[in-house]
């Protein structure tokens, strides 16, 4: 199996729906990708979501210990701040995993958003060579797979 962007495939949003469902196909997002989209929702998708104001919320939240350990480093001991730059560090790293699944579960229901975000480039698909073959976009992108597994 190997990782195709959409530089390299062309992927509708109907048939990305019939490989995923016959097991042919895993879509991906990368972190960065996510929080760009996440950060510009209000572009990517027309349909009112949660899943701006989750990530923000766990942003929000993951601050709030931060500087509450800051506090008790002053207040108590001076070890709450490496509890608190450890805590925020671990919700930090969740929200961003977090919010590729959300923004994945919301592109297969969405055809609107999936649409919108392999206009933007940002699709990764994980599929056989000989899959991807059949959607390539040049006549050897089929064999310039971004990574193996």
């Amino acid at each position: 199996m190997s990782i195709y962007r959409v530089a390299d495939v062309d992927i509708p949003f109907e048939v990305m729906i019939k490989l995923r469902r016959e097991g042919k196909l895993s879509l991906g997002l990368s972190k960065s990708d996510g929080l760009a989209i996440t950060s510009n929702l209000n572009r990517f998708s027309s349909k009112k979501t949660t899943i701006g104001a989750a990530a923000n919320f766990w942003s929000l939240a993951g601050l709030a210990w931060l500087i509450f350990s800051v506090y008790l480093s002053f207040a108590s001991a001076w070890w709450w701040f490496i509890l608190g730059v450890l805590g925020i560090s671990v919700v930090w790293s969740a929200n961003k995993s977090g919010n590729v699944q959300n923004l994945l579960v919301h592109a297969m229901e969405d055809r609107e958003f999936y649409e919108r975000v392999r206009a933007a480039k940002s699709w990764q698909y994980e599929m056989d060579a000989a899959e991807a073959s059949r959607f390539a976009r040049t006549p050897g992108a089929s064999n310039s797979g971004i990574a193996s597994s």
